[in-house]
């Protein structure tokens, strides 16, 4: 019984060095790869210019004050270049509250 311990904390010492290993020479190969701000806010623009349809939901925690129409929350769909369908929740003259939906 002693023996099976011996050899099974043996074993999970060389996977934990092994894992280690890895974790260790993937941080070492990133180093000269990685692409700066402007690299990936290009990257992503072109990509986002790909795209067809996507849907948003959008959650403000701080809205700030003083705005006419101040947007709480809103959920849809946009369709490119020219269609949208949402559902929002708004503050108009930071007074009220009015929820609606545009078609």
């Amino acid at each position: 019984m002693h023996g099976r311990r011996a050899r099974a904390a043996s074993l999970a010492t060389a996977y934990l060095a092994s894992l280690l290993a890895i974790v260790f020479a993937l941080a070492a190969c990133g180093g000269s790869n990685v692409p700066t701000a402007q690299q990936l806010i290009k990257n992503a623009q072109a990509a986002i210019q790909k795209v067809k349809s996507y849907h948003f939901n959008l959650v403000v925690d701080n809205p700030g004050e003083g705005g006419v129409l101040t947007i709480k929350s809103a959920d849809g769909d946009v369709l490119v270049p020219d269609k949208l369908q949402a559902k929002a929740n708004a503050l108009v003259l930071a007074t009220s509250s009015m929820s609606g939906s545009l078609p």
